[in-house]
Parts: C-alpha cells; sequence; structure tokens
C-alpha cells in the first residue's frame, strides 16, 4: 500500500477541514472514541458548525477479498496488534483491572450478545 506521507503533503488529516475544525482520536480506545464523539456531538449541537473527527485504528484484514492484507505487513505486526491494542481486550482489561466487571459477568454479557447477534441473524436469513 502507499505510505502517508507518499498519499499527501500533510498526513495530519483531521487538520485539512479549511474553516472546519477538526480532532484526532485513537480509535483502538474504546473510552477516547466515546469521550472525542461526545465533545464532537456537543459542538455541533451548540451550532458552531460540524466537525472532522479522524479516528486512527488498525485493519486486521485486507481491504477486499483480493487482498490477504499481508503484502504489505507481516502477519506479525497484524498479531502484535491484536495483542496489545485490540480496543475489545484493552477494554476488557480495563473493566477487570478497575473492577468495574468480574470475568463471569463479562462472560455472560458475551453469551447475551452472541445470543443477539445469532438471533438477529436467523431473522436476517429468514425474512429473504
Amino acid at each position: 500500500g502507499t505510505s502517508n506521507q507518499r498519499s499527501s503533503a500533510s498526513t495530519a488529516y483531521y487538520s485539512r477541514g479549511d474553516y472546519i475544525p477538526g480532532i484526532w482520536v485513537d480509535g483502538m480506545d474504546v473510552l477516547a472514541v466515546r469521550e472525542a464523539t461526545r465533545y464532537a456531538i456537543d459542538h455541533c449541537k451548540a451550532g458552531k458548525g460540524p466537525m472532522v473527527m479522524e479516528t486512527f485504528t488498525y485493519r486486521y484484514s485486507g481491504h477486499s477479498m483480493s487482498d490477504p492484507g499481508t503484502s504489505y505487513r507481516t502477519r506479525d505486526e497484524i498479531q502484535e496488534v491484536r495483542q496489545t491494542r485490540d480496543p475489545i481486550t484493552s477494554f476488557k482489561d480495563r473493566l477487570l483491572s478497575s473492577q468495574l466487571a468480574t470475568a463471569d459477568e463479562l462472560k455472560k454479557m458475551d453469551a447475551e450478545i452472541k445470543a443477539e447477534v445469532d438471533e438477529a441473524t436467523k431473522k436476517a436469513k429468514s425474512d429473504r
């Protein structure tokens, strides 16, 4: 893939909206995204106009079925990001370390979510 530095003179994309303000947020941090989104919503609801929000994240797979995603990065890089910066596991770890939830509570939540997704999938397939 084309590096950011080669694709644009300025890689601070959130600042390129001319007269539209922008913010940058770590898209791999669930709480940072929540707070940045709240800030942007408050800005817009206050009648201050739109806001550009650049959300820096990591794509684990390629762009499409024809792009395996490993020609421009290694499997080790992908695995390292998944192990060290995955937003779901990082947030889970924060909940556990802050004692805001127990492992059993999170397992129960996971089961409830899986059941809801399975039910929605079943319904979507039956509506054809």
